[in-house]
């Protein structure tokens, strides 16, 4: 053994002993796997301000975890609460701000916050009026309240809120649902025969940690079982969060993993089985598949950070393509009747290193794409091609193994069928065929729809989604995609912006084209704003009207607190004094005081029927922006879909060039046949069937093209006949067509279109690779057939046919 070899022979080991040790580490971390489908995307293009605020608020509101206790009536819902909270306390290495019953503390917090402020912040009722000129009306309300039966706690409060300003304030904050009322202290919604108790809290981890998310979630289904026979009910507890959904994407990913991974490797196993009839070869040839695997799993870990659980389906699929390598050596062993193992290596050699070279160029040329998913995706699968191909040069020939006699069945069919695609036949025939092919294809190529939406790569559950949409029903959640970003500043021009938005988004709610909204000046108006309803407060106190109602009272300085007010001070409310404050909590995470050029709020929107309208109506706004997130990724796969098909046409452009200098021109467009026709059969069955195409067609497209010139180039490089290399690329398309047939089972519509485009493309190729074959004698045919031994259990190898001079 050369010194070469066996320097290549100890890097070899260290490299798979260093992915094996990175792997159970990294395994065993808080966070091994990426379940966001977020991570998968590219960066924003448009507005980075605006994006990185709005994937702010989708981060925090990934912690939010809401839960509705269902109970024959509201005390039973109380206690079924009461029992959930307590459990959810218990485990603050779990969950935190958990908000069960709301305490005294809790309203105190509400009147420390916002009463020193109650002549500056009004309802939006109230302030209508003001803005409408109904000054008087806000004397008329507060006469209604002082006589209405159940007046509650504001009359307590006269001397200082005459106008119950306050009060009307905290009842009409925004973004309180309506439907729920305090009960025992507790938030209770009452309906027919049900009442519903809402508990809350947040996650103390980042939900997407697939241990993180397992051991919650499993936790969470026995606490709310017990909370809801402490409520002695018979309907479970609702409950709804990010978590949940990252716990079923995952589980849902692992269990595509493991059907594909041991789909794929138990045909892989039965096929080494019956066709070379040895155990030895069956573990050898899984040993290229292991350490490609382990290999790209560690070093795609330490490069780029993390590896994502879409990343991990995808390659699952790589059993298909790295055991390719170890089928090829031992068909050239068994069939060819060479000596042993090493030699049978050496004859396959620059076979198996072009077509390693060809396939991982065209993987590693999606890594010009700045799209994490398919960089991610491209990198796993180049390194693991490149260990398992390492694995078949390097460790195979150190193995020396007793020849078997192999299957006679899979040489016939290859014989029969090589020597009908090398038939003699005039020279136009093959070029008329391609033609006659490619018209067919046309029409179909011509009918592709092409689909962006990113909605192609979620899963959902659909009872997951019944039981948000019935929290939802009754909280009015906001949509969790569509946003107005508001930017300023700072917090008063920002403020002032936000006003003009909300004063048109009043108009559309008016004429029903938007549902509702919720934004931060809603709570906190600007300082103008606050400084203007001041002064028309204090211009209306001294009307006529406001004259009627000191003397219904006998109390001629009910509105003494007017005339000294924090705005007379200069003082007004702002977002950034209130974002420590817990009765605040609710409006906190509209409010992003770090952006880059200033400040930055949110308008959460609810029920959007005209989105057009909505755009329109603030288009005129300056740095105020209408973000639909589905839209926007949309849009950005849109555009590396193109991205990629000119990759894709690059990819073709470079194998073209190295085909034309290996084999010359005539041999060149000969063997570029092949890819160039399956990608054109490829698309138009696409088209044919209704299938929609988008950037996971050119995926899958570029993974055919890696594959589709593997079989033309060991056709070119194999001996005159070729039969033994025919059977080599025979068992490698029937594995890689099983782990791809398998991942078009996968219940994410993505992945299934990718297993369906790859699973056509490498059965057009299997079938048109040959034709890109050097011709042949009838009689290299016949003498072939005969160097097969016979069956037994130790064959002598017949003698090498003359007409063979690659055979040893």
């Amino acid at each position: 053994m050369s010194n070469t070899r066996k320097f290549y022979l100890a890097l070899w080991s260290v490299v798979v002993l260093a992915s094996l040790v990175l792997d159970i580490r990294t395994l065993t971390d808080a966070r091994p796997i990426e379940t966001s489908l977020l991570a998968l995307l590219p960066p924003a293009e448009r507005n980075p301000d605006a994006e990185a605020a709005a994937q702010a608020h989708a981060d925090r509101m990934s912690r939010m975890l809401v839960f509705l206790v269902q109970a024959p009536d509201a005390d039973a819902a109380v206690q079924g609460a009461k029992a959930l909270g307590k459990q959810l306390r218990h485990r603050p290495d779990l969950f935190a701000r958990v908000t069960a019953r709301v305490s005294a503390q809790h309203m105190k917090n509400y009147y420390d916050t916002f009463f020193p402020w109650r002549w500056q912040v009004l309802s939006a009722p109230h302030r209508q009026q003001l803005d409408a000129g109904h000054d008087a009306r806000l004397i008329d309300d507060a006469i209604e309240n002082l006589y209405a039966p159940v007046s509650g706690p504001a009359v307590g409060l006269l001397e200082d809120d005459p106008l119950f300003l306050f009060s009307d304030f905290v009842r009409r904050m925004p973004g309180l649902s309506p439907s729920f009322s305090l009960h025992n202290g507790y938030l209770i919604s009452e309906r027919a025969d049900t009442a519903v108790a809402l508990v809350t809290c947040e996650t103390t981890q980042d939900p997407f940690g697939v241990h993180y998310a397992g051991h919650a979630v499993d936790w969470l289904t026995r606490a709310t079982a017990e909370a809801a026979e402490a409520a002695n009910s018979d309907q479970p507890v609702l409950w709804t969060g990010m978590l949940k959904y990252a716990r079923d994407s995952a589980k849902m990913a692992q269990k595509e993993v493991s059907v594909i991974g041991t789909g794929s490797m138990l045909g892989i196993v039965l096929l080494l089985l019956l066709i070379y009839r040895s155990p030895r070869l069956l573990v050898l040839g899984l040993l290229p598949l292991g350490v490609g695997v382990a290999v790209a799993f560690a070093v795609t870990t330490v490069t780029l950070g993390t590896v994502h659980m879409l990343t991990l389906v995808f390659g699952a699929t790589l059993a298909g393509i790295c055991i390719d390598y170890s089928l090829h050596a031992f068909s050239a062993f068994a069939y060819d009747t060479h000596k042993n193992l090493a030699a049978a290596i050496k004859h396959i050699f620059s076979a198996v290193s072009f077509g390693m070279i060809s396939s991982m160029l065209g993987f590693l040329c999606l890594l010009i794409a700045p799209f994490p998913g398919l960089r991610q995706m491209a990198f796993f699968s180049a390194v693991g091609l490149l260990a398992a191909w390492s694995t078949v040069v390097l460790i195979f020939p150190l193995f020396p193994l007793p020849q078997r006699t192999p299957a006679r069945a899979p040489l016939k069919a290859m014989t029969a069928y090589l020597s009908w695609t090398q038939r003699p036949r005039p020279r136009w025939a093959l070029p008329v065929a391609l033609v006659l092919l490619l018209l067919a294809a046309l029409p179909g190529i011509l009918r592709l729809d092409f689909n962006d939406n990113i909605n192609l790569l979620r899963n959902d559950n659909p009872q997951l989604t019944a039981e948000e949409d019935a929290i939802s029903e009754l909280l009015g959640a906001s949509d969790k995609s569509r946003f107005i970003l508001v930017q300023g500043r700072d917090a008063e021009s920002l403020l002032q912006r936000e006003e003009q938005v909300v004063s048109r988004l009043h108009g559309l709610v008016a004429t029903q084209q938007l549902g509702g909204f919720l934004a931060t000046s809603q709570v906190v108006p600007s300082a103008q704003r606050q400084q203007q309803d001041v002064q028309r407060l204090k211009a209306l106190v001294r009307s006529d009207a406001a004259q009627r109602y000191r003397d219904l009272l006998d109390a001629p300085n009910i509105f003494a607190t007017l005339r000294d007010t924090p705005a007379d001070k200069g003082r007004y409310l702002s977002p950034p004094d209130l974002l420590d404050q817990p009765a605040y909590a609710p409006y906190r995470n509209l409010w992003f005081p770090d952006v880059a050029d200033g400040v930055a709020s949110l308008i959460l929107l609810e029920n959007i029927r005209d989105p057009q309208a909505l755009q329109a109506a603030i288009q005129d706004i300056d740095h105020a922006f209408y973000l639909d997130r589905v839209q926007s990724i949309s849009d950005i796969f849109r555009n590396y879909r193109w991205i990629s098909a000119w990759l894709l046409l690059g990819a073709y452009t470079l194998v073209f060039a190295l085909l034309l200098k290996r084999y010359g021109l005539r041999r060149g467009l000969s063997a570029f046949a092949t890819p160039l026709l399956t990608a054109a059969v490829v698309l138009a069955v696409t088209g044919y069937t209704g299938l929609v195409a988008n950037l996971f067609t050119f995926m899958g497209l570029m993974l055919t093209l890696g594959i589709s010139i593997d079989y033309t180039i060991f056709y070119s490089e194999s001996s005159h006949q070729g039969a033994a290399t025919g059977v080599g690329i025979l068992l490698a398309a029937i594995t890689t067509m099983l782990s791809f047939g398998l991942l078009s089972l996968s219940a994410t519509p993505a992945l299934h279109a990718f297993g369906l485009t790859v699973l056509t493309g490498i059965l057009t190729a299997l079938l048109l690779a040959p034709f890109g074959k050097r011709p042949h004698s009838p009689k290299a045919s016949a003498n072939a057939a005969a160097a097969l031994p016979a069956e037994k259990a130790t064959p002598v190898p017949a003698p090498a046919s003359p007409a063979s001079p690659e055979a040893p």
